[in-house]
């Protein structure tokens, strides 16, 4: 597995102030076994992290403040930063308190 490609490179002599430019070739690489064993531990990587999140997750948290430091020491202990985006938000819902027993209605006060 691999690919070839092209670059120019430049060389300029500092005597006579020439410049010298030239194009090379490149090939790049990769045994099919190191391919294999890279993608075999990042997935084993992400499967502990979040194992880890949901650990973390089952928690409840005061603030988002303390909740996003353990996340990325989690993210960074796995070296799983560059894969794996967590975003989070808060629900938040408020309902009325009502004054009395009852049902809510039109004319009910609210406390």
């Amino acid at each position: 597995m691999g690919f070839a490609g092209e670059r120019t490179c430049l060389w300029t002599d500092p005597d006579p102030k020439t410049t010298f430019s030239w194009t090379e070739r490149y090939l790049l690489v990769q045994s099919e076994v190191s391919a294999q064993t890279l993608r075999k531990g990042l997935q084993e990587r992400l499967q502990k992290a979040q194992a880890a999140l949901n650990a973390l997750n089952s928690k409840p948290h005061a603030d988002q403040a303390r909740w996003d430091h353990p996340v990325q020491a989690i993210l960074k202990r796995y070296r799983v930063q560059e894969s794996l985006q967590l975003h989070s938000c808060e629900h938040v819902v408020c309902h009325p308190p009502y004054g009395g027993p009852g049902r809510p209605g039109p004319k009910r006060c609210l406390l």
